[in-house]
């Protein structure tokens, strides 16, 4: 009895959490390989940021149907798109962009974070049209059905809210792989958990993750260490904290049966 109880507690984390993420993995080791070939015969380096977009689209098309399966099989909450809750997202995202991008600023985490500097890089590289494709629709799609879609609503179906949230959060921080975007991720990854419940769906939270890569590209030359913005940057700071705080005390008040 204890052992098939182990069994299926084995197979759960397999299947609810390591599947996904091994599935991207080996997506994404596939696509290098293939990518840096083909920069190796036509004597041209490959952007770091198009290589994970081309890896983000191959696993959103391999994990979509599974996560579908789940919807059905598990009875989701999912509510239909109301652009009306959008200003909450909107409220949401910007609030959180401009807080993290300029506390780990305002820190020094981001100044002396390389890794960070070298995937920001690879983004200025970009046309301004490939950059915003990529980096605010192809690849939150993926993140969102990986780490919220499938691991955390997976953790949570089994568990709880806390755990699921936590455990997903944790994973979608070391996936990016530096310290400073890594702390993003992590308290993001709540926020993202919390929106696609009790917005109701993964088409929420995808939105949420779109208007933070989209201000994170569109605030970028705020988020550098300049002296003579000093004043500027903490004042938006406190404007984001306010921001935030007014958006969740509106969404607070929305009833459920009202999404």
């Amino acid at each position: 009895m204890k052992e098939n109880r182990f069994v299926n507690v084995v197979k759960a984390v397999f299947f609810d959490v390591l599947l996904p993420i091994l599935v991207y993995v080996f997506i994404t080791m596939f696509v290098s390989g293939i990518m840096e070939a083909i920069g190796y015969f036509l004597s041209y380096k490959i952007n770091i940021i198009i290589t994970t977009s081309v890896s983000s689209l191959l696993t959103s098309i391999a994990l979509l149907p599974i996560y579908i399966k789940n919807v059905r099989e598990r009875h989701y909450y999912i509510n239909k798109f109301d652009i009306k809750n959008m200003r909450y997202i909107l409220g949401i995202g910007v609030s959180l962009c401009l807080f993290f991008n300029l506390l780990l600023m305002l820190l020094n985490v981001i100044q002396n974070d390389e890794a960070a500097k070298m995937v920001s890089d690879s983004i200025m590289e970009l046309n301004p049209i490939v950059a915003l494709i990529s980096v605010s629709i192809i690849v939150p799609f993926c993140e969102e059905l990986i780490f919220r879609g499938l691991i955390f609503k997976n953790l949570e179906y089994r568990t709880n809210f806390y755990i699921g949230a936590f455990v997903s959060s944790l994973l979608f921080a070391l996936m990016h792989g530096n310290i400073s975007q890594g702390i993003y991720a992590f308290f993001i990854g709540f926020m993202l958990s919390f929106v696609y419940n009790r917005f109701g769906g993964l088409k929420y939270s995808y939105l949420l993750h779109l208007v933070m890569n989209f201000s994170s590209l569109f605030f970028m030359g705020f988020f550098v260490p300049d002296q003579t913005r000093l004043k500027g940057q903490i004042m938006m700071l406190i404007l984001s904290t306010v921001l935030f705080i007014i958006t969740m005390y509106r969404v607070k008040q929305i009833d459920k049966m009202d999404l």
